[in-house]
This record gives structure tokens, sequence and C-alpha cells, in this order.
């Protein structure tokens, strides 16, 4: 019997047909029994498999589509994996799946008097409006999951070593192996190009995934046309028809919403009440969507164990069998729907030298590193200098370097930063130096801010810099040594091996560097000594001397005129450094928050 909606309901997806359903259905069963039997049909699944291959003649002729009401494609896919019904039935999804794939990947561009599907200027491959972007998606499962079956019957390997071929052929799924076969890397390639494009990859830089952006430069849907999110979280305000037509971004963020996508000229508005229902979203967007994600995510995993990515993949200047990386981008041309590349030349991104972004953007790939993250040392970032040559230095020297480990913001917030390195190139060199050395890049910034004060900045931060990175002094006590009045008495305080190692500051914003003159140290163990060490003595360090040795930084600094009880600080100072443990501590009581010459005294000896 067949389930229709109750009488008096509204059915807003009716379909047309059951005859794909039930195929599909029969699909899985048939899936399911020969899984059971170790991949083969026996006779137990021989029975299922071919009451589904009966069933799938009643829909082998539904239109060359995979939606909600039309899933004869899904079901010619699990069919021609099993090989229910034998060779013919087998030749007949073959014929189905590619002529499927022939209609939707060899398409005419879009224009008014296009037929659909069609390829628009941007490269998406658009079936009309509403939800372009879910039967894209829905599409890309189909290539994906066709050129995985057809890998795995071909025997591809994807691999230079044991362990990437390993990850490469074991996969069953729709990611599958990597190819040789032009056609097959043809269909990963397509289905990745329209993936690329919904999450960001086209003309306008619109990501069509609510709360997705891969760069500053994009953005996503704000106001998607679903009612829980488009109300107030507060369910006692109540929720009417006039958030529907509400201007005003949806309160909730429907997280990983797919909305239905751009018109075939890749125009699209961010509206709640479009009348071509480009902010729509469905669980059956969502639906293909996943799964074209989880086989790109897959073949991306098997790219980077074999040295490769997706530029080079795709091109075929570097295969599945060998690990060589695409060569740089040094032309003054990006692919057609290469949005990274192509951002290099565009005036919002003011880059000054565009051909060091592209060089940059292809680097980062073949590193299998976000492109997007070379966008940073842009003029029009907010933070990086417009300057040709500081670009080039954050772009070629500094972003390639630090980006695997987490620390290129540093580049353009510090080493490409005119407020910190003006117009001078070998500052920034300088700068890149050290963050590539440093474990900490707000240690870095610490040196230049220091060493900007002194009367001689250049040797000031040269050596601070270098005290950073090739001693455990850490940044406090390097700084310290920079503000010495020559060279010799900077060295000897940075290698004298009495100086005790200091904490380092607090890092600065990753987002925002702020001056400020003194950072506040906190108590740190000396380099070596035991985590199991006895807890300090409760009773206040013996009284200090009144004067402090020549050599004794930490004594010297109680003298500065923030320091209101100086005795006090250096009685804290020689008890610490008496116990073995890091005298420099005491200075946070005369850079903290409070002037108060007992309240000092109370927190150096209490």
């Amino acid at each position: 019997m067949l389930w229709r909606p109750p009488i008096g309901t509204t059915n807003p997806y009716p379909s047309s047909s059951y005859a794909d359903d039930l195929a599909w259905a029969a699909a899985w069963l048939c899936r399911a029994d020969v899984d059971g039997g170790g991949g083969s049909l026996s006779a137990s699944s021989l029975a299922s498999c071919s009451s589904a291959a009966a069933l799938w003649d009643a829909t082998k002729s539904a239109n060359l589509d995979l939606t909600w009401d039309n899933v004869a494609a899904a079901a010619a896919l699990l069919l021609r994996d099993t090989g229910a019904g034998g060779p013919t039935y087998v030749a007949a999804y073959d014929d189905f799946i590619n002529r499927l794939l022939d209609r939707w990947t060899a398409l005419r561009p879009c224009n008014s008097s296009a037929a659909t599907p069609c390829t628009t200027a941007g490269g998406l491959a658009w079936s009309g409006v509403p939800g372009s972007t879910r039967s894209a998606a829905n599409m890309a499962v189909v290539a994906l999951a066709a050129a995985a079956a057809a890998a795995r019957r071909n025997g591809s390997s994807a691999a230079v070593t044991d362990t990437a071929a390993a990850a490469a052929t074991a996969a069953t799924n729709i990611g599958g192996p990597l190819s040789e076969d032009a056609a097959l890397v043809g269909l990963q390639c397509w289905a990745h190009s329209q993936l690329s494009y919904i999450l960001g990859s086209n003309p306008q830089n619109q990501s069509f995934v609510v709360g997705y952006r891969p760069s500053p430069f994009h953005q996503s849907p704000l106001r998607p046309h679903h009612r829980s999110s488009s109300c107030s979280p507060d369910y006692t305000s109540g929720c009417s028809w006039t958030a529907l037509d509400s201007p005003c971004p949806n309160p909730s963020v429907l997280a990983g919403a797919l909305v239905g996508g751009p018109d075939g000229l890749d125009g699209y508005t961010d509206r709640r009440c479009d009348s071509q229902f480009r902010n729509r979203v469905a669980l059956e967007y969502n639906a293909g969507f996943t799964g074209a994600l989880a086989g790109l995510a897959e073949l991306e995993q098997a790219l980077q164990i074999a040295g490769c990515s997706w530029p080079g993949y795709c091109t075929r200047t570097c295969s599945s069998s060998s690990p060589s990386p695409p060569p740089a981008n040094n032309s003054g041309f990006c692919g057609a729907t290469d949005v990274a590349c192509q951002q290099c030349d565009a005036p919002a991104s003011s880059f000054a030298s565009p051909a060091a972004c592209r060089t940059c953007v292809s680097t980062l790939r073949a590193l299998g590193a976000d492109p997007w993250r070379c966008m940073a040392c842009s003029g029009g970032n907010g933070g990086a200098s417009t300057d040709a040559a500081l670009q080039g230095v954050c772009l070629a020297d500094c972003v390639p370097t630090t980006v695997a480990n987490g620390t290129d913001w540093s580049c353009s917030q510090y080493c490409a930063h005119p407020s910190l390195v003006g117009s001078n190139v070998t500052k920034s060199r300088q700068c890149v130096e050290c963050v590539r050395g440093a474990s900490n890049p707000g240690d870095c910034f610490y040196c230049m801010m220091v060493s900007a004060s002194q009367p001689d900045p250049d040797a000031s931060r040269a050596s601070c810099l270098d005290c950073l990175t090739s001693t455990s002094l850490g940044s406090w006590a390097c700084g310290e040594c920079a503000k010495m009045t020559t060279e010799p008495q900077r060295t000897e305080c940075i290698h004298n091996p009495t100086m005790p190692a200091a904490s380092p500051p607090p890092p600065p914003s990753q987002q925002q560097p702020s001056p400020y003159p003194y950072p506040t140290p906190s108590p740190s163990p000396t380099p070596g000594s035991s985590a199991s060490a006895p807890p300090p003595s409760p009773l206040p360090p013996p009284a200090g001397p009144v004067n402090c040795s020549a050599n004794d930084w930490a004594c010297n600094q109680c003298s500065q005129p923030s320091f209101t009880a100086p005795s006090a600080c250096r009685s804290c100072v020689v008890g610490l450094q008496q116990s073995g443990r890091n005298p420099w501590g005491c200075l946070a009581c005369g850079y903290g928050p409070s002037s108060d010459a007992s309240l000092q005294g109370l927190c150096q000896t209490e």
C-alpha cells in the first residue's frame, strides 16, 4: 500500500513515481546481501539482486538527474557495483550513468537562451532555480562514485609507498582511490570544482554555506530562508511573519546549511524572501553536499600521502604515482576557477606584488595548506604594508615557512606591519628569522618594541632577536639586556652564565599588535629545575643589599622609577637567587597595577 499524506494536508514534495524508490530500496538490500556474503553474489543474495534488477527495468527511462524525486541514478550506481542481473544489466547501468555524466560534465555556457543544465561563467553546473547548488552537489556524488568504482575495477594505485597505496586503494567509499586514467581524474576534478564553487571559489567570493567563509574576503549567507534561525532565540518573544521580511541577518546562525545558490549568471542576493528562492535551505540540499564532501576529503587525504595537490593532480603536473608537487605559479595567469590566485590581482586586495602572491598561493597548495593564508600579506587587509618589497618578504619568505606551525599570522601582523618595520626590508627579514625559530612569535614582537626606543635601535633589535633564538633566557630578560647602553654590556648580559632565565611576557594579541612598555612577568622555574622540586619556603627572604653588583641585572632593575619599594625589591631578588629560583618574578610587583610602596613591599616580601 502506497503511503500518502493525511487528508487535508499539503505535501510540498509530491513524488511523481515510486518506481525509482522501490529500485533504490531493493538495490540497498542487494548490496547488504552481497556484503554479508563476502562481496560476491551468493545463493541468498542472488534472489534479492535479481529482484532489484527487475525493479530497475521500471525506472531505467527516468530523467538524467539525481534529486529527491528521482533516485534512479543512485540505484544504478549501487546495482552496477554488485553486478546485479548479470552482464546485460551491468551494461545498462553503465549506459545510464555515462549518459547522465555526459549531460552534466560537458555543458554549454549559460546565457539567457541556454537550456539547462549549463555552465555558468564561474564554473557551476547550473540546473535552474531553486536549488542549483543542490543539483551540482548531487551530481558531484555521482561523478565521485562512478570514478571510484571504475578506479577500483581497474586496479588503480595512488602511491609510491606501501602506506600510500593502502590509504589510496583500501577505501570502498565514493572517495575511492586516486587514478592514472585521464577520464576518471576528470570526473574527480569536476566534482572538486563544483564543491569549490559552492564553498567560495567563484567570481563573487561568495560561500553558499551558512557560517563558512574561507577567507576574510569572502561572504557567507546571513539570511537563509529558515523559520527557526530567523526568529529570536528567546522563545518567549514569539515568531511572526515579520521575521520573514526583515532585512536583518538571522539572529541564530544555521551553521553548515547549504542555500539554493546563484542564478545562471553567477548572481546571488542574500535575501530571505528572494523571489527565486536562492536562500532556501532543506535537508535534501545538504544530503548530497555532505556525501560529496566526504568523498573529496577521502581523496584529499590520499593526495597528501602521495605528495600531490588538487591543482597538480587535475592538471597532471603531478600524478598519483609521483610525489612531485606542481611548480609554483610565476606567470601572470590563473586558472578560470582558481579564485585564490585571481584574488592576487583584485584591486580590493591591494597587492603591490601580484606575482609574489600567485607564487605564494601555488606554494601553499603544493604544501597542502590553505592558499588563502597568503591574503593576509595584502595591503588591503588592514595590517600588512602596501610596500611591494615588504609584501614580497611576507609572501615569499614568511608565510610558506611558518604556515606548518600555525604562526603565519605573525607575518602580516609583525614582520610586514608598517608600525613595526616601516619600509625597512632588513628589519622585516630579521623579524621573519625570529618568528621561524621562536616558540612564541609574541616574543619577537616584544624585542622589536623594546629596541625601537633605544638610541641604537638596529643594534639593540639584532641583539634581542639573537638572544631569543640562541639562548633560553626568554623575551623579558632578552629585552632587558637589549636596553643596555653598549654592545659589550648587552653581550655580557646575554651570555653571563649567572644570569637567571626570565619568564616570557604574555603574548600580544594575534590580531592587533598593541605597544606596551613592559610586559608583566610571572615566576617560572629556572632551566633544568625539576618539576618535583620542594615548594618554596613560606618565610620572607633575607634582607638584601643596599647596592647591587654591576652584573646583577635583576637587582639593578629595582632602581627603576616604577619601584616605590626598591629595598624590598632587592631583598626579594636576593632571596629568590639564594633559593635557586627565578628572581625576575619579583619585578612583577613593580610593574603591576599599584604604585603604593607598602603594597609593593607586601607583594615582594609576602
